[in-house]
C-alpha cells in the first residue's frame, strides 16, 4: 500500500539521519493513518526528543491518537496543554476548541444511567396484551379494575475507541391489578446495542432478549436482532435499511398443533426522509417486508407494507400534513 511505501521512503531518510525529527513527525503520521496508535505515539514522542519545536504538533497529534482511542479525558487534558502552550497558533486554536468540545461530551455522557417510574391506573375495560403479535391475542375483560405499574431501566456505556459505540441495558415493567390478576404483566429485557459511526453515515446491530410472564406463569421468550445502515444519500436527506430477525417461544402448550404461535420472524424495510421548504417541512416514504414463518398454520403470514407521509408549512402560521399507508 502507499502507506508501506511511505514507511520504506522514512527508513531510508532515518538511517541517513536527514532531518530526523521531522521523518519521525512523518512516520508517526502513517503509523496513525493505519491505526497502529501505539508504534504512532512512540514516533512522535521520538520526534520531539530530535526536535523540541515539534512538541506542540506532535503533542496535538498524541492528543488525536487519545480521542481515537476513546480516551477522552487523557484527550482533553493533552489538548488543554496544547492551547495553554501555543495561544495564538493555528495549532492552539484547534486544540483549544477540541478540548471544549471534549469537555462537553465528558459533562454529558454518564457511563451509567438508570429510572424507575410507578404509576397508578383505572381502566374501565381492562385488557391483556403482553406481546405485539397480533390485535388477535387480547383478552377482554369486560371489567374495570384498578393497577399499579412499575417501570425501571438502566444502561451502561462504556468509553470505547472511535469510531465505535456500544451500550448495554436492561428493562424491567410490571402492571398489577387489585382483582384481575390474570391480567398481571412482568416482562425483563436485556439489550446490547454495537455501533459504527463514521461520518455521516451509522451501522447499528442491538440485539435483545425479553421474558414475560402473565399472572406469575411463563408466557413468552423472544430474542431479536435488529441491524441497521443509516446514511445520507446528499445534503439534507437521510436513508435508513434496517432488518429484523425475530425468533419467539410462547412457553404455554398450544391448544392444537395449527394454534401453536412459536416463530421465526424475518423483516426488511428501507425509509427515506427529506427535509425540505427550508428545514420547515419534509418527505418521508417507507417500505417494509415481514415474513412469519409460525410452527402453527394460524399463525403464518407475509406482509407488505408502504407508506408515504408529507409535512409543508401554508403561511407563516398553519402547516399542511399529509400521509398514506397499506398493507397487504
Amino acid at each position: 500500500s502507499r502507506y508501506d511505501e511511505a514507511l520504506l521512503a522514512l527508513d531510508v531518510t532515518e538511517r541517513e539521519r536527514i532531518e530526523p525529527g521531522q521523518s519521525a513527525f512523518l512516520r508517526g503520521l502513517v503509523l496513525a493513518k493505519q491505526r497502529r496508535y501505539g508504534e504512532a505515539t512512540a514516533s512522535f514522542e521520538k520526534s520531539k526528543s530530535f526536535d523540541p519545536k515539534l512538541g506542540t504538533v506532535c503533542d496535538y497529534q498524541i492528543a488525536t491518537i487519545l480521542q481515537q482511542e476513546g480516551k477522552f479525558r487523557e484527550a482533553r487534558d493533552r489538548f488543554t496543554n496544547v492551547a495553554e502552550r501555543d495561544l495564538e497558533g493555528d495549532s492552539g486554536s484547534m486544540a483549544r476548541q477540541n478540548a471544549e468540545a471534549l469537555t462537553k461530551r465528558l459533562e454529558g455522557r454518564r457511563a451509567f444511567s438508570a429510572s424507575v417510574g410507578l404509576q397508578y391506573l383505572y381502566d374501565s375495560n381492562v385488557i391483556l396484551k403482553p406481546d405485539l403479535v397480533s390485535a388477535a391475542t387480547e383478552s377482554i375483560s369486560g371489567e374495570a379494575d384498578a393497577s399499579t405499574a412499575v417501570t425501571a431501566q438502566a444502561s451502561f456505556s462504556p468509553a470505547v475507541p472511535h469510531p465505535y459505540d456500544v451500550k448495554f441495558q436492561y428493562g424491567f415493567s410490571m402492571n398489577k391489578h387489585q382483582n384481575l390478576h390474570e391480567f398481571d404483566v412482568m416482562s425483563h429485557s436485556l439489550g446490547a446495542a454495537p455501533a459504527l459511526r463514521m461520518g455521516n453515515q451509522s451501522i447499528n446491530a442491538p440485539i435483545q432478549y425479553s421474558y414475560t410472564l402473565v399472572d406469575g406463569e411463563k408466557y413468552l421468550s423472544s430474542l431479536a436482532l435488529l441491524p441497521s445502515w443509516l446514511f445520507s444519500p446528499r445534503e439534507g436527506q437521510q436513508t435508513a435499511i434496517s432488518l429484523r430477525f425475530q425468533s419467539k417461544d410462547f412457553l404455554q402448550p398450544a391448544l392444537t398443533d395449527s394454534e401453536n404461535r412459536d416463530a421465526t420472524e424475518f423483516a426488511g424495510g428501507v425509509s427515506w426522509f427529506w427535509i425540505i421548504a427550508e428545514q420547515k417541512g419534509y418527505l418521508n416514504a417507507k417500505y417494509e417486508y415481514n415474513h412469519e414463518a409460525a410452527r402453527g398454520n394460524n399463525w403464518s403470514y407475509a406482509g407488505h407494507r408502504a407508506g408515504v407521509n408529507a409535512l409543508y408549512p401554508v403561511g407563516d402560521r398553519w402547516k399542511f400534513q399529509a400521509g398514506i399507508e397499506g398493507l397487504v
